[in-house]
């Protein structure tokens, strides 16, 4: 029996197709729903924090300082939460984040200071989602887990378009070599033609 390497490498692209589509499924299964990021921001002390996006504090390009803190929804969605205390600037120039206002002025420290980190840490404790930011979050998860399963897709289908197309050429490029015909494994035995014989 001669060893068809032909159809030896066509069952070894075949195996390499079926497990990266169940690859696909497994991540698609284990990364599922992603991890919300979003950012609040707290404008001044007793402030509601009000959302900024869906994101990192960096992204809103102003200065200040953040507290994380993770949250599930109640319908079971993972959220990275990150408060965001802007910064004012004081008469003198210097920046501060508020603590407390008296008097029509406010009062505030350093950001990262001892005081603004308890006050800080204070809100983070507090802070609970409403009615309508947990639906929010929810949306949002559902978006991004349909979109990551999109991107994904997208990337198997090329992959599996270019092995496909990889596994051709090369075997174009083989045949070429060999002298083999197109779709065929082997090259054709010679075969003597039989005489023809022509009645008189």
């Amino acid at each position: 029996m001669r060893f068809n390497i032909f159809a030896g490498t066509r069952r070894v692209v075949l195996v390499i197709g079926v497990i990266s589509i169940l690859g696909f499924v497994y991540w698609a299964i284990e990364n599922s729903p992603p991890t919300v990021y979003t950012t609040f921001t707290v404008d001044s002390p007793g402030a509601k924090p009000t959302w900024a996006n869906w994101g990192f504090p960096h992204d809103l390009d102003i200065k200040g300082m953040d507290v994380r803190k993770d949250i599930r929804t109640k319908t079971g969605k993972d959220v990275t939460l990150y408060l965001f205390f802007p910064e004012r600037k004081a008469d003198d120039g210097r920046m501060f984040i508020p603590l407390r206002s008296e008097g029509g002025r406010w009062w505030g420290n350093e950001a990262y200071s001892e005081p603004v980190e308890t006050y800080t840490k204070q809100v983070a404790d507090s802070f609970t989602f409403s009615a309508a930011q947990e639906r929010a979050m929810d949306k949002q998860s559902s978006h991004l887990r349909w979109k990551n399963i999109r991107e994904a897709a997208g990337f198997l289908v090329g992959w599996l378009v270019f092995l496909g197309i990889g596994t051709a050429v090369v075997g174009w490029i083989v045949r070429g070599f060999f002298g083999i015909p197109s779709g065929m494994d082997f090259k054709p035995e010679n075969v003597k033609p039989e005489p023809v014989v022509e009645e008189a």
